[in-house]
């Protein structure tokens, strides 16, 4: 994977309830992405302090992620700036595949993955291990191919993504008029 793509870990301030807030920078959590449907990231729980953030790894709208504790191999793509905790993997700088194909490269190998992590109270899946994780040999062909196609499908899931916000938005908005 390391030949692919560019893997670093996020990081935490200590204690990390210290940097919590009630408003700042988004602080992504696993437990924000466990029980998505949606390969997007847009709103987070917790906010992050300034001081917090300098002790922390900032993540970008596009950026892909993959979770590495709690509940290792979930991949998500970030919708939002935000900081992310040593809980995450960041993945950039790909070279000869797509986020979109690297992302249901991840969906597809999870229980791999998974098998390969380890640790006492969480299963952790340690940084070299995704990066020394196998990757099929593919042709840039066969990349441009496959982007074509699944592009404008991501395309979509993300338009559909914000459309979903925004509906629960004006649930929400009517709802506590009549509640």
């Amino acid at each position: 994977m390391s030949d692919f793509a560019e893997i670093t870990r996020g990081a935490s301030p200590r204690p990390i309830s210290k940097y919590i807030v009630p408003t700042g920078r988004p602080w992504v959590k696993i437990s924000d992405v466990t029980s998505l449907t949606s390969p997007f990231l847009s709103e987070t729980k917790e906010y992050i302090s300034e001081e917090g953030i300098q002790n922390s790894r900032t993540v970008e709208p596009g950026d892909l992620i993959l979770s590495n504790s709690a509940t290792p191999g979930i991949p998500i793509f970030m919708d939002l700036e935000a900081s992310v905790h040593d809980g995450w993997l960041i993945i950039r700088n790909l070279k000869m595949i797509s986020k979109e194909w690297l992302y249901l490269y991840f969906r597809q190998m999870r229980k791999q993955l998974v098998a390969q992590s380890n640790g006492s109270v969480f299963n952790n899946l340690k940084t070299q291990i995704v990066k020394d994780f196998p990757m099929p040999l593919i042709t840039q062909a066969e990349v441009d191919n496959f982007q074509q196609i699944v592009a404008p499908i991501f395309g979509d899931l993300k338009a559909l993504h914000h459309e979903n916000i925004q509906l629960k938005e004006i649930r929400d908005c009517l709802l506590s008029r009549y509640f």
